[in-house]
């Protein structure tokens, strides 16, 4: 389904284009059946730029908040696992209301149509993720020529960035921090756009628990940035990310994807990185504890 140009359509409306049936209410909700049992979605808390979507139900992922950083390792779709008031865990995908608006010719960035309007590709690849059954990923690294042609996109948009090794480097230098940021294809579950934040390795255990505590916080604050846990060998890491799709050039979502990994690297990484202290990270801890 194509919207009209110039009509406005929100999610709510693209999510009914991939089978989600209405149900009335004070608080309005979506239902949709799956292999895996019945899933039901709503809206809350829109406004700010934002809607933000919970689902649970079916395969909606489920986790606790010790284990939230991890379970977020390459996860398939534009989700995330976020904290609740009461201490329990929910599934949260989040919408920017600049992706509503705009007729579907306007949405490539590189002057081709594309395929799906980004609302079509969010709907889908929520409803997918909900269900238990993952769109074809794909297979192998970006092609060369969609490299090139993202990079020049992205120049053209004020970006620094380049090609390299299958993937797509857009530098970022900000006040008193320099990250590189990644567009990549992960050949399990798409095209990702990333940033490390920190490396864990060596850290004494009240530090560890400092960072940790921090990521989870900016992970519940910060809309559509995902922080994952990566356990490796020469110690644990963390980054950011967001989920662009199976699309090896992500269109409209990359510019979206890129302003918030920056806002997300601006406000965590030279947090994340002092405390490596300890005396600064046991009085981030008893602050957070208060």
């Amino acid at each position: 389904m194509t919207p009209t140009s110039g009509v406005q359509r929100r999610p709510a409306d693209w999510l009914a284009s991939s089978g989600w049936t209405y149900q009335p209410g004070e608080l309005p909700r979506w239902s949709c059946v799956t292999q895996s049992g019945p899933v039901t979605t709503w809206c809350e808390h829109a406004g700010s730029g934002w809607e933000e979507w919970f689902a649970n139900g079916g395969a909606v992922p489920r986790s606790c908040a010790a284990a939230l950083l991890a379970d977020h390792a390459r996860w398939p779709a534009p989700c995330k696992l976020v904290r609740l008031p009461d201490g329990s865990v929910a599934c949260r995908a989040d919408v920017p209301s600049e992706l509503m608006s705009v007729p579907l010719e306007q949405w490539s960035m590189t002057g081709a149509v594309a395929p799906k309007h980004p609302l079509d590709s969010w709907a889908a690849a929520f409803t997918a993720l909900v269900s238990g059954r993952a769109g074809p990923p794909p297979e192998g690294t970006m092609p060369a020529s969609a490299a090139e042609e993202l990079v020049a996109a992205l120049e053209t948009a004020g970006w620094s960035a380049s090609a390299a090794d299958g993937a797509v480097r857009v530098s970022m230098h900000l006040p008193g921090v320099y990250r590189e940021v990644s567009i990549d294809v992960d050949p399990a579950h798409g095209t990702r756009c990333w940033a490390e934040l920190v490396q864990l390795g060596g850290w004494p255990d009240e530090c560890r628990r400092a960072a940790t505590e921090l990521a989870l916080d900016a992970n519940d604050r910060l809309h559509l940035a995902r922080f994952v846990m990566l356990a490796e060998p020469d110690g644990d890491r963390i980054i950011v990310e967001i989920n662009l799709g199976s699309a090896w050039i992500p269109s409209a979502w990359l510019d979206v994807a890129l302003e918030t990994v920056r806002t997300a690297v601006a406000l965590t990484a030279r947090e994340l990185t002092a405390l490596r202290d300890p005396e600064l990270a046991l009085w981030a801890l008893a602050a957070n504890a208060a």
